[in-house]
């Protein structure tokens, strides 16, 4: 049982699919807290014989009744570092609950 309250607040928690980035995510979502889950491509977990997407990391948390979304960056490259955070104040300012970016 989580010993703090996290309520209303928001999280974005980088290499979250997997790992302790993962249990950290959903540490946090039990404790009230909204979660960005964030990797550096949608099947890393699955590659490490983890969770089987970020996405299904996502859903996890939205089972314990919090928003969450699942968006991929590599944060080596500074372009889709700063891609990731506009993903997140979009999602999380605007309160779009679905953001899906197409293939270019």
């Amino acid at each position: 049982m989580p010993t703090i309250d996290l309520t209303g607040k928001r999280a974005l928690i980088t290499g979250s699919s997997r790992g302790l980035g993962r249990h950290y995510a959903l540490h946090l979502a039990r404790a009230g807290a909204d979660v960005i889950i964030h990797d550096v491509n949608e099947n890393a977990a699955a590659e490490f014989g983890e969770a089987p997407s970020g996405p299904a990391v996502a859903e996890e948390i939205r089972a314990l009744g919090r928003r969450s979304a699942y968006f991929s960056a590599d944060l080596t490259d500074s372009l889709q570092a700063e891609h990731l955070i506009r993903q997140v104040l979009v999602y999380w300012l605007l309160g779009i609950s679905v953001l899906k970016k197409e293939s270019q």
